[in-house]
């Protein structure tokens, strides 16, 4: 038999379920007539959750992590997020250690036994996200930005909030980071730490960081949706897993993760980090390929240009491509459609060559070994091609600028132009 206490709700259930939201307003629907078959069915569901809520007052079931000396095998503690890590403790250690070291979100096991997996640069964090704010905005070396957010285990919106949180995440992401959006956050966040967000990038992503390239493919995976959403936790509940999963799995474009992250050792300056990605099976991971399309090789663009139909957009697209291996200059891109980079005379890329006829084109000074003045210089030839508009500011561009003609759209002379002033620009 279930009664009724004064306030209304079933009595004999624990404080902590007493006073989540969700069971005090599915109490007041019962509450005064719904009848005794409602009300029953209610705390028999209700139950449920709070044996599941009991099971993670405490401290969760944890791995057991040992260290071998010589034949003495020790076992190393469990170190919550309540004690001090990194200087910090609960949810704040969490983001503290991800921000510092994003490393930990385990690319290997993102992307299991793939050569080149995810690595992880930060790129802001608190970056604001409709009425969210969102922990951490990182992306990896292919341009995918990934979004982070943190809840322990013993906060109540690890339960519901923070699905509901990074669903949003994704719905605003292409309006808010697209469009040199998410390079400003990491610029502006960068200059706050007195630092440049290239130095800090290339220490971990690698020496061979490309700025532009880099910036050039979080464009172009916003423009395709692609995306990581991460909820990264001590311990991730038992139903935010199962809603990761399925997520992960009916979801295209977007992964969406759990990192569960622990942490051992009973030294806050010497501790044992064990990341652990839910969510991710080798089907899912293998589906969806790292969010990364297949580079365009040399042997791809030839299959692409092989299949072209229109004659003049295949021949012209083809004497670049052979131009740029002439040179050493060509470099496997990896958008959705055939494409492919071509570098200058030493090695920076500033051109981007897609198989419909369309050009990008790299417009910073950096690229280019004689500075601001070289590239004056070859604006001023696109311009005279009607590939950038005349009137077009240099001062304003960030990146670059999508010319305003295709290949197969200029005259045979201006062609001939261009393409002269392609190969002068492996001469410099």
């Amino acid at each position: 038999m279930i009664s009724r206490c004064p306030s209304g709700e079933p009595a004999g259930f624990a404080e902590p379920l007493r006073k989540d939201p969700l069971f005090r307003a599915c109490c007041k629907r019962h509450r005064g007539g719904s009848g005794h078959r409602a009300l029953t069915e209610c705390c028999i569901a209700w139950s449920s959750v709070e044996s599941d809520l009991e099971n993670t007052q405490g401290a969760p079931a944890m791995d057991q992590v040992f260290t071998l000396k010589g034949q003495a095998l020790s076992a190393v503690p469990h170190r919550p997020m309540r004690a001090r890590i990194s200087g910090a403790q609960l949810e704040d250690a969490l983001q503290k250690l991800i921000a510092d070291y994003p490393q930990i979100i385990s690319g290997s096991q993102i992307q299991p036994g793939s050569d080149d997996p995810p690595r992880f640069v930060l790129l802001a964090r608190e970056a604001p996200i409709g009425q969210w704010s969102l922990d951490h905005l990182l992306a990896d070396q292919f341009g995918v930005l990934t979004l982070v957010e943190c809840k322990l285990n013993q906060n109540p919106e690890a339960r519901r909030d923070v699905l509901g949180q990074m669903i949003e995440y994704a719905a605003h992401s292409r309006e808010l980071f697209a469009g040199g959006g998410a390079r400003n956050l990491a610029d502006r966040y960068w200059s706050r730490k007195g630092s440049e967000f290239a130095a800090h990038a290339a220490g971990l992503v690698g020496e061979t960081f490309d700025e532009v390239r880099f910036w050039e493919a979080v464009e172009d995976t916003l423009s395709h949706g692609r995306m990581r959403l991460i909820i990264a936790a001590d311990e991730l509940r038992s139903e935010v897993r199962t809603s990761v999963e399925y997520l992960n799995r009916e979801m295209q474009n977007v992964e969406v993760l759990g990192l569960e992250l622990r942490c051992y050792g009973d030294k806050e300056d010497d501790l044992v980090l064990v990341p652990r990605i839910i969510g991710q099976t080798q089907d899912t991971a293998g589906r969806k390929g790292g969010l990364r399309p297949p580079a365009w090789t040399v042997e791809r663009v030839e299959e692409a240009l092989g299949s072209a139909e229109e004659p003049l957009l295949r021949e012209r697209v083809h004497r670049i491509f052979a131009l740029a291996r002439e040179y050493g200059s060509f470099r496997e891109s990896y958008g959705r459609g055939p494409q492919f980079l071509v570098t200058n005379g030493t090695g920076q890329i500033f051109i981007t060559v897609y198989l419909d006829g369309k050009l990008y084109l790299t417009l910073v000074p950096e690229r280019y070994p004689g500075g601001q003045e070289q590239r004056d210089a070859w604006a001023q030839q696109l311009k005279d091609l009607r590939l950038l508009p005349p009137e077009l500011d240099l001062s304003e561009i960030q990146e670059g600028k999508t010319a305003a003609r295709r290949l197969h759209e200029l005259t045979a002379d201006e062609f001939e132009r261009f393409e002269t002033a392609l190969r002068e620009m492996h001469l410099r």
